[in-house]
């Protein structure tokens, strides 16, 4: 069994907090020892989670009681439960439930568990994980990392971005989170509707600057590599207008060097050189 420092339920809170965010098992190794710690970190942010924890592992225990299971599942099912800690694919899935269950039943391949012990453990388990998925509280409790890993997986268009800061509900965190990606300095300090009004401003200066550089590929596809490496700087993680601007000062070097051929690109790059400026430093 798990002792005082790691209950069922806390294991099952951290497993689901892994999933979207992994660093939080330093190393990748997932030790009873680095589990409490990574509960307890999170525990002490928010503290609806100890709640949840405890109400999980209550439920475990009632289940685990009601179970129809092998004899000595009472010890061995728990065991099965820390084991495959040990052997998690910690991918960004989200809150997914099923790919948590999978990752969970995939580390559990000792010859001990036999298919009786893998049944029970199932119907044990994936009832309570499916509940901890869909608790508001551990979503709450990881928005800011669920936000980032919505950034990651998926390109942040045009459409996406003004939805996101139209919506009245939308919280600190993913505006803070915006302001983060748009290397804004200094966005803790501004009130919720001073914010918003500088994102929405950026987000404009942004598109802009996308839309500068999808009419320098059009008119000018010599320049097309050049273009799409700015455009993936833009569309990263955090935005990078100054990786930007000094390849688009590096094409212009370049053009100078043919002038007749390039004073007209020389001076659509210099534009796109002047909206970097307006939009980041």
């Amino acid at each position: 069994m798990f002792g005082k420092a790691l209950t069922s339920g806390k294991l099952l809170v951290t497993y689901a907090a892994a999933f979207v965010d992994p660093t939080m098992i330093t190393g990748g190794a997932a030790t009873l020892e680095t589990l409490s710690a990574a509960y307890s970190s999170l525990a002490g942010k928010n503290s609806e989670l100890s709640k949840l924890a405890a109400e999980i592992d209550k439920a475990f225990n009632a289940k685990l009681k009601t179970l129809t299971k092998p004899d000595d599942a009472q010890v061995i099912l728990p065991q099965m439960l820390e084991a495959a800690g040990q052997h998690l694919d910690f991918a960004k899935n989200g809150l997914n439930a099923d790919a948590i269950l999978e990752s969970i039943t995939k580390g559990l391949t000792s010859k001990d568990y036999s298919r009786a012990h893998h049944t029970a453990f199932s119907n044990l388990i994936g009832p309570l994980v499916r509940d901890i998925c869909a608790d508001p509280r551990i979503e709450a409790a990881i928005r800011p990392q669920l936000t980032q890993e919505m950034f990651k997986r998926q390109q942040i268009n045009d459409e996406k971005l003004d939805r996101i800061l139209a919506n009245s509900d939308t919280s600190r965190d993913e505006l803070e989170l915006i302001a983060n990606r748009f290397d804004i300095m200094g966005a803790h300090s501004l009130s919720p509707t001073d914010l918003r009004q500088l994102l929405t401003q950026k987000a404009e200066e942004y598109r802009n600057l996308k839309s500068e550089l999808k009419d320098l590929r059009s008119k000018f596809p010599q320049l097309g590599n050049v273009v799409a490496e700015a455009l993936a700087l833009l569309d990263g993680e955090k935005v990078d207008t100054k990786a930007v601007r000094a390849m688009v000062q590096d094409a212009r070097k370049t053009l100078r060097k043919s002038v007749l051929d390039g004073l007209t690109q020389n001076a659509e790059l210099a534009e796109v050189e002047a909206q970097t400026y307006l939009f980041g430093k």
